[in-house]
């Protein structure tokens, strides 16, 4: 056997969240993608985040936001987007010429600059917050992401602005 087939007793050790044995077998979190189970299978039979992105699973296929927050921070000044932590914002994709009039959260903003492919990642994984955390975890994989919670406007603001001079003095 090779190690990217699995056996219908290891397949059921995966759905049955008994992914210990499948340690103990040897498989790895890129044998086991490779044999056809998705990142989120992984998750919900065990596999923490962090093992996920130390593969390179997770974030293989998330766009890379290039300084998403000093974006964001600037089009936020200038009125071109409009924030509001307490709403994700619309579940569809929202066009670059309507976004002014479009209030949403950090997760919400994350996803809409992530433009097609943040769209994909939302509905994917059937939430603003995941397909908003792997959108930071691509950009800033050493820095914790932001409260995606409805917390005050200040406090995101805050975030935004603090991830912005991060940004700034990074190479």
């Amino acid at each position: 056997m090779n190690s990217y087939t699995l056996t219908l007793r290891q397949k059921y050790l995966l759905a049955s969240s008994q992914f210990h044995e499948l340690y103990a077998a040897g498989f790895t979190p890129s044998q086991l993608c490779a044999a056809g189970f998705t990142p989120s299978q992984l998750c919900a039979a065990g596999f923490t985040m962090d093992q996920l992105y130390a593969a390179g699973e997770i974030l293989a296929d998330v766009p890379l936001l290039e300084k998403p927050y000093t974006r964001l921070l600037a089009e936020i000044k200038s009125g071109d987007r409009k924030f509001d932590q307490s709403t994700f914002g619309p579940g569809t994709h929202v066009q670059e010429k309507h976004l002014c009039e479009t209030p949403m959260c950090i997760a919400g903003h994350l996803v809409n600059m992530a433009g097609e492919a943040g769209w994909k990642l939302k509905e994917h994984y059937h939430s603003f917050v995941c397909a908003a955390a792997l959108l930071h975890a691509k950009a800033h994989p050493n820095l914790p992401p932001p409260n995606f919670s409805s917390i005050p406007d200040d406090w995101a603001l805050a975030y935004i602005e603090e991830m912005a001079t991060i940004e700034a003095n990074q190479t």
